[in-house]
């Protein structure tokens, strides 16, 4: 995979935060209450934010990856700590957290239809949007899911394979992509 100088961080923040996404979550799953959920949902919001400045790099200008990363990371990172502190308290205040994770999904999505890229590879981009939206359908139907399957799959293990599916386009296109010629 070759990625510009200016992206590397990005990618590296990627690939560190599925890492810990699985400690996270693994965790979480070990003992779940709402003061493990904040290391599970602390990674998974990780992983949104080098995916932004990797698409804004290749839709807007390129030292979006070296700049944006940190000030997007913390930013994240915050949405998931307010909601962790905020249901410590009692008051489960989760929309900053929401809107960071749908908000990130939309602002890829729009940059995919409104920007030009400077890469090869957009199909696999709007593939893991569109696995982003199945992961979301599943997370949102997880009890249905599982009474349709007759208890063999739930919306969450589906959501889980959903996610992969996603980062794996995520990586083809970063693994494949080319640089446009300007003509």
């Amino acid at each position: 995979m070759t990625v510009a100088p200016e992206a590397r961080a990005a990618v590296n923040v990627l690939v560190a935060a599925l890492i810990l996404t699985a400690f996270g979550s693994a965790y979480y799953h070990w003992a779940p209450t709402n003061a493990t959920l904040i290391w599970d949902r602390i990674p998974i919001t990780m992983v949104l934010m080098p995916l932004l400045v990797l698409v804004m790099a290749d839709r807007v200008h390129p030292l979006f990856a070296r700049y944006a990363l940190w000030s997007f990371t913390a930013l994240e990172m915050a949405s998931a700590v307010l909601w962790g502190v905020s249901e410590a308290m009692g008051l489960g205040e989760v929309r900053p957290y929401f809107i960071v994770r749908i908000g990130t999904a939309i602002a890829v999505a729009f940059l995919l239809i409104l920007r030009q890229p400077r890469h090869t590879g957009t199909k696999w981009l709007v593939a893991a949007l569109v696995s982003e939206i199945v992961m979301a359908i599943f997370e949102r139907f997880d009890h249905e899911v599982f009474r349709l399957t007759g208890g063999l799959v739930s919306g969450h293990n589906a959501k889980r394979v959903m996610v992969g599916v996603a980062l794996a386009f995520v990586f083809w296109w970063l693994r494949s992509r080319r640089t446009l010629t300007e003509n």
